[in-house]
C-alpha cells in the first residue's frame, strides 16, 4: 500500500484527482488530494502574499500533520514544481515522485514566468499589472476536446496566485535524494 499526495496544477484542486483516485484506492492505495491554498476549495485565501513557497508548506506540513511515510508524490504541469521543492524539505518522507506533465525546477526561482510561451505570458503579465491578486486561467483546450468537460472545468477552475506565476520555489538540493522519478508527458497539451 502506498499513500499517494496528489498535488494540482495551476488554476486546479484536489477535485481535478477525482477519476484517479478511484482507481488507486481499488489497488489498496491511499490517496491525499490538497488544495493548495488560494485554489480549489481553499480559494478563499487567495491573497497577494501566496508564493510557490506557501504551496511547498502546504504539502510538506499535510506529509508532517499525517504522518506519512514512503509517499508517492505526484504533480500536474505547476505541481511539478510544487512536488519538486517539498522533497527538498523532507526527502526521508518521499519514496518517489511522479511529473504528469510537469514542469520541473533546476533551479531556485524557476517559474511560470520563465517557462510560458511569451505570447501566453503577456496575456498573464497584463492581469498582474492591472493589480490582479489572481490569475485568469486560460487554455481549457488543453485539459480537454469535450466540450461537457470544458464547461465544468470552468466552473472549477479558479484564479490562480499571481504570486506563484512570478515567483519559484527554494530549491534544498535534498529533493536529489528522492531516488525514484518518473515523468509523464501529455502529448496533446501544447500549452
Amino acid at each position: 500500500m502506498t499513500d499517494f499526495v496528489l498535488v494540482h496544477g495551476a488554476w486546479h484542486g484536489g477535485w481535478c484527482w477525482q477519476a484517479l483516485e478511484p482507481f488507486l484506492r481499488a489497488q489498496g492505495h491511499n490517496t491525499h488530494a490538497i488544495d493548495l491554498t488560494g485554489l480549489g476549495a481553499r480559494s478563499h485565501l487567495l491573497s497577494a502574499d501566496i508564493t510557490a513557497d506557501t504551496h511547498v508548506l502546504d504539502v510538506v506540513n499535510y506529509i508532517k500533520w499525517h504522518d506519512l511515510k514512503d509517499v508517492c508524490l505526484v504533480g500536474h504541469s505547476y505541481g511539478g514544481n510544487i512536488i519538486t521543492g517539498a522533497a527538498g524539505q523532507v526527502p526521508e518522507a518521499i519514496a518517489s515522485m511522479v511529473y504528469l506533465d510537469a514542469q520541473v525546477p533546476f533551479e531556485t526561482g524557476y517559474s511560470l514566468q520563465k517557462t510560458a510561451n511569451p505570447a501566453r505570458w503577456a496575456g498573464f503579465q497584463k492581469q498582474i499589472d492591472a493589480g490582479a491578486v489572481g490569475v485568469e486561467a486560460d487554455l481549457f483546450h488543453a485539459w480537454s476536446d469535450k466540450p461537457e468537460t470544458i464547461a465544468w472545468l470552468k466552473t472549477k477552475c479558479t484564479p490562480h496566485p499571481a504570486g506563484c506565476m512570478t515567483s519559484g520555489v527554494t530549491l534544498t538540493g535534498r529533493e536529489a535524494e528522492v531516488a525514484r522519478k518518473l515523468y509523464i508527458l501529455a502529448a496533446r497539451n501544447k500549452g
